[in-house]
């Protein structure tokens, strides 16, 4: 068991260095090390653990190390296709709070006046609705979603859609990396004093 979780400490941390050769020679070092640990008895994790930092510290020295990190992927198997998915349900579980705040920010332009006196004086946001133009639409929807408290799904998402971007490829990784940011925006705006207002003003 220990010369097997050495091998894939080993594999991890290879992973994270830029230079496929250098990543390649080390990889097959290290392993050889592991394994000759196991074979007098010894543990390997010391080993393993050993060329795990050694890599870390290879990997900063090299400019492009961030990219590399990005590009070693957690979960391999998983395709590009469901990496986009997972990332754009993200986002459409983050957009009706963008939809709310656009509407605030409209609500205040039409009607001239400050964020007091729109939350303060009964000002029904019914009434300001353009029954005709599309964006409206989504009202009914974006009011149940905020409701039911729906930046706790987009904060749940959160870390799964931060560990697809990791190994992702263009869209496949910007999706859910962007997925995970708006969930990261939408969190803090739910729980500030503002967001907790503005829910309050839209279901009232």
């Amino acid at each position: 068991m220990s010369a097997r979780l050495g091998r894939a400490i080993v594999y991890i941390a290879a992973a994270v260095m830029p230079d496929p050769d250098t990543r390649a020679r080390y990889r097959e070092q290290w392993l050889a090390d592991v394994d000759g640990a196991a074979e007098l008895g010894l543990s390997s994790l010391p080993v393993a653990l050993g060329a795990a930092a050694a890599a870390v510290r290879l990997a900063a020295t090299d400019p492009h190390s961030v990219t590399a990190l990005m590009r070693a992927p957690l979960l391999p198997r998983v395709s590009p296709r469901l990496r986009r998915a997972f990332g754009i349900v993200q986002l459409a579980v983050a957009a009706p709070y963008l939809w709310a705040v656009v509407f605030y920010g409209y609500a205040r332009l039409r009607l001239g006046v400050s964020h007091a006196e729109l939350v303060g004086t009964p000002y029904d946001p019914k009434d300001l609705l353009v029954l005709w133009f599309p964006p409206f639409w989504a009202y009914t929807p974006v009011m149940l979603w905020l409701a039911v408290g729906g930046w706790t799904v987009a904060s749940g998402l959160a870390p799964a859609g931060l560990v697809l971007a990791i190994g992702g490829q263009r869209a496949a990784r910007w999706l859910p990396l962007t997925g995970t940011i708006a969930a990261a925006a939408v969190t803090a705006l739910a729980v500030s004093t503002f967001g907790d207002t503005l829910r309050i003003w839209l279901l009232d």
